[in-house]
C-alpha cells in the first residue's frame, strides 16, 4: 500500500487540468479505501471510526498535542529546521487547516499508521515494538517532505507518530487524528 503512494504513481496517472490543480488525491482516496476494506476485512483488528472525534477524542488529542509541543520545540532548537513566523492570515489559517487535516490528511495517514498498521505490529509483536516501528515508519514516510532527504522531518514526524500511537492507544484514533491535525495546524500557522 505505502509504496504505492510513495513512488507517486498517482500523479503519473491523474495529470493536473490546469497548473497547480492536483488531482491525483482522488487516486490516494480511491488507494486508500481499498486499504481500508482489505484491512478491515472479518479477522482484522477492529477499528471505531466516525465523521468527527468524540469530545473524549478531542480531549486525550490536545492534551497529547500539548505533551508533544516542548519536544518538537526542543527539537526544533536542536536540529534548526524552522523558526517562529506567523503566518499571514494565521487566525484564520490556523483553524482552516486544522479542519483539513481532521477531515482528510490525519485521517488518512493516522487510519493507516494508528488504526491499521500499529495494529497489526501490536498482535504480532506487543505494544511497545509495534509502537517504536510504526513511528519509525511514519518518519520514514516523510523523509520527501519538501526535499530529499529531509531527515529533520524524519526525526520531528517519529516523536509526533510517538505521540500520535499513544493518543490512539489511550483514547482511539479519533485522539490521534485530533493531535496530528492540531500539531499540523500550529507549525503552518506559527512557523511559517
Amino acid at each position: 500500500m505505502a509504496a504505492v503512494v510513495l513512488a507517486k504513481t498517482f500523479k503519473g496517472i491523474y495529470a493536473e487540468p490546469t497548473d497547480g490543480l492536483r488531482v491525483d488525491a482522488l487516486g490516494q482516496l480511491m488507494w486508500f479505501r481499498i486499504g481500508l476494506v482489505t484491512f478491515l476485512s472479518p479477522g482484522g483488528p477492529p477499528l471505531q471510526l466516525s465523521f468527527l472525534p468524540s469530545a473524549r477524542a478531542f480531549r486525550i488529542g490536545a492534551i497529547y498535542f500539548l505533551a508533544f509541543m516542548p519536544v518538537a520545540l526542543l527539537l526544533n532548537h536542536w536540529l534548526r529546521f524552522t523558526h517562529f513566523q506567523p503566518a499571514a492570515g494565521f487566525w484564520w489559517k490556523g483553524p482552516a487547516t486544522f479542519v483539513a487535516f481532521l477531515l482528510f490528511v490525519a485521517f488518512y495517514e493516522e487510519v493507516f499508521f494508528r488504526g491499521i498498521l500499529q495494529q497489526r505490529l501490536t498482535q504480532w509483536w506487543g505494544a511497545w515494538p509495534a509502537l517504536l516501528a510504526t513511528s519509525a515508519l511514519f518518519g520514514f514516510v516523510h523523509l520527501w517532505f519538501r526535499q530529499f532527504p529531509n531527515y529533520n522531518w524524519v526525526i520531528l514526524t517519529f516523536f509526533l507518530g510517538l505521540a500520535c500511537g499513544r493518543a490512539f492507544t489511550h483514547a482511539g484514533i479519533g485522539a490521534s487524528i485530533v493531535a496530528h491535525a492540531l500539531v499540523v495546524a500550529s507549525w503552518r500557522a506559527f512557523f511559517a
